[in-house]
């Protein structure tokens, strides 16, 4: 069968080649939608935490997150191949477990934590890695599979093993994090989200698909599509359906449905080479593609059994012959769909093979659009979808976790489910494009997004997904939620961090008093001020310095100060202003916006002119190395450096003098770094 992979893109399908963030950094997406180049000399200070997975490939405990469609799983099995090419040593195996193959938690054990290769780990001395993919995809529950692999970690050595999971970002549960915390350390387990494409990786796929690569991405500009282009399979549809029809899709139903059918016109590489056509048309075998969507999606199925013995049929797969009955409707024609149609169907672009005897999706997300299209596409009742996709014991109704993205795509194509969905969990809709595609959906998602963290008391976790809400009235939605003092700091911190998300220029006077505020809540205060920092104008900024002029007693951790500082520097303030309101850090240990402004930002902005302020402040510092907080250590090593770099500025020499002669009163090392010109330094301070 036919491999389709989503992206088939020279360097960028290469592991190494992808972007990654921590979970919860925000991310600069400042070329005109894409993610800037990190590797770019004018783009070096965006997105200073997105890393290559290069860069985190040794860390022992990885969780790999991203959307629906980014390529986790493909990057999950190169980062395993990578793995074993670059490992030679006889002290190192490998288990790659798909756990969206499983449909008991007995028959998950006996193949991971009862495999050769896991009991020869155990007996053994060696290193293992254990890489998991489709966390969120399972056969069985996500909460099932958390509480399995919870309970099975504890009771292991934590030692030599290197451990990689793949899962939805939303749908990472808290059960498994919280035990993989408990088993390995907090420190150990880190959580990394699949960084968007660059506009380069996109200009690039368009070059490979043959098209003219600038005039393709002014298309999907001045389409407006940019945010499909982003994501890797989204992006092979925008090239298919481009190359095909010469225009692009608007939303994102109409994409997946374009690409699905050009999908279903392809045949396997081997029928294409033989001469096989077919006997269907496109429009047919994309009514049996959606037909099997909905049999595996609904009956919790991976795959589809093509063996003649039934009984050898396993048992989280569907047979054929299950498929093989009754009609379908295209082109106006209704037709039989039997084996022969099915097995048509299977050997086109939207499947892959599973191993002997077994075919599955080329990827989930097909499957889940034409589930939902199946059900649309045959007026299925209202009543029945929502039999379907809900638990039926539960009496919130709460959709079944693994048809959060099915559900997702009946609700942007049937009014009457995204209505029932929005009053129960708007939150599911808030993670997918598809159900929020006109204003109004998008005005009700927003009304109940903040009534649900305002009376249930829930905690965010999609700020990344705020920027699908923006629509014409939400300033004046937003508003009373940002400014209210008597409302509930989440709902309040949601109300922001869509403002923010949406660009919301005419809320910056609303963040502007709540920042100013001194009898307001001090988080709210201080994410205020961060927005402004973000997104506010030029006037509003420069309304936020005298809160750097104030001592204001209830900021312990200095994050009021740090946000503000960021506003205000380099634009809005002068480097002897900067210097003269610049501190010790309060709290011992706390890593926040100050100590990062301090160490990392503030050196970045520092002009060859601003040096000498700079020292004097590093001069006026009287405490030996060993007693200075490390954020303070960091600056005025960064300044030390930029004085080198800058002899030639007059001023400068006799500055840098005077600094170096206050540190070596401490018998301190002018700077700690033993990198290129810092040797140099540090060899000139102490012959000085």
């Amino acid at each position: 069968m036919m491999e389709h992979q989503a992206l088939v893109l020279p360097g960028r399908c290469h592991s190494q080649e992808n972007r990654w963030c921590p979970r919860g950094s925000s991310l600069n997406l400042a070329d005109d939608g894409y993610l800037p180049d990190p590797d770019s000399e004018s783009s070096r200070f965006w997105n200073k935490h997105v890393v290559s997975l290069e860069e985190i490939s040794e860390l022992r405990a990885l969780v790999l997150l991203g959307d629906p469609g980014m390529g986790k799983s493909i990057i999950l099995s190169e980062q395993e191949s990578i793995w074993k090419s670059s490992h030679h040593d006889s002290n190192e195996k490998y288990l790659f477990i798909n756990l969206r193959s499983y449909q008991t938690d007995s028959r998950l054990a006996a193949h991971l934590f009862e495999s050769p290769t896991f009991k020869e780990w155990l007996a053994g001395t060696h290193t293992l890695h254990l890489f998991l993919d489709s966390l969120d995809e399972g056969l069985l529950s996500i909460k099932v599979l958390a509480a399995c692999l919870t309970d099975e970690f504890k009771k292991l050595p934590p030692e030599r093993l290197y451990l990689r999971i793949a899962c939805r970002t939303v749908e990472w549960p808290d059960l498994l994090e919280n035990g993989l915390a408990d088993w390995l350390g907090k420190e150990v387990v880190q959580h990394y989200v699949l960084a968007p494409l660059r506009k380069n990786d996109v200009e690039e796929a368009a070059r490979v698909s043959g098209l003219d690569a600038k005039f393709f991405l002014n298309q999907v500009e001045s389409s407006a599509v940019v945010s499909f282009a982003i994501k890797p399979v989204t992006l092979n549809f925008l090239l298919s359906v481009y190359r095909q029809q010469g225009s692009l899709p608007s939303s994102q139903s109409a994409l997946y449905l374009e690409g699905c059918r050009l999908l279903a016109a392809e045949t396997s590489e081997s029928r294409g080479a033989a001469g096989y056509k077919g006997e269907l048309t496109a429009e047919q075998r994309l009514a049996v593609a959606a037909r099997i969507a909905a049999t595996m999606i609904f009956g919790n199925r991976n795959a589809v059994y093509l063996g003649a013995n039934p009984a050898e049929t396993p048992n989280e797969d569907v047979e054929i012959q299950e498929l093989s009955t009754g009609t379908e409707l295209a082109d106006d024609v209704r037709f039989k769909v039997g084996e022969k149609e099915i097995r048509e169907t299977l050997g086109t672009g939207l499947f892959s093979t599973r191993g002997p005897n077994r075919i599955g999706w080329g990827h989930q997300t097909y499957a889940e659009f034409l589930a939902a299209w199946y059900l649309k596409k045959h007026d299925v009742s209202i009543y029945q979808i929502k039999s379907l996709i809900t638990h039926p014991d539960d009496p919130n109704r709460k959709i079944i976790p693994q048809l959060g993205e099915t559900a997702a795509w009946l609700a942007g194509m049937i009014p009457e489910i995204f209505q029932a969905i929005v009053r129960t969990e708007p939150d599911l809709l808030l993670r997918s494009e598809v159900a929020t595609g006109d204003f109004p959906r998008r005005a009700a998602l927003v009304e109940a997004l903040l009534q649900l963290y305002e009376n249930e008391h829930v905690f965010d976790r999609d700020r990344e997904h705020y920027k699908n809400l923006s629509h014409p009235g939400l300033a004046n939605q937003l508003r009373p939620y940002i400014i209210d003092k008597a409302k509930w700091v989440i709902v309040r911190r949601v109300a922001i961090d869509i403002a923010e998300s949406c660009n919301i220029q005419s809320l910056n006077d609303a963040l502007l008093s709540v920042a100013l505020d001194t009898s307001d809540n001090q988080q709210i205060r201080v994410q205020a001020a961060c927005a402004i920092g973000r997104i506010g104008d030029d006037e509003t900024r420069k309304n936020l310095k005298p809160l750097v002029l104030a001592d204001v007693a209830d900021d312990l951790q200095d994050e009021l100060k740090g946000s503000v500082l960021r506003a205000l520097w380099p634009s809005h303030i002068t480097a002897r202003e900067l210097f003269s309101f610049l501190t010790p850090p309060r709290s011992k240990g706390f890593v926040g916006f100050y100590r990062l402004f301090l160490s990392s930002e503030l050196v970045e902005h520092l002009s060859p002119q601003d040096v000498i302020p700079a020292l004097e402040f590093a001069t006026r510092l009287r405490q030996p190395r060993h007693e200075m907080d490390l954020s303070l250590e960091s600056l005025i090593d960064a300044v030390a450096m930029k004085a080198w770099e800058n002899m030639n500025v007059p001023g400068v020499t006799e500055a840098l003098a005077k600094f170096v002669a206050s540190r070596l009163k401490h018998h301190d090392n002018l700077i700690k770094g033993r990198l290129g010109k810092t040797d140099h330094l540090i060899f000139s301070a102490r012959s000085g």
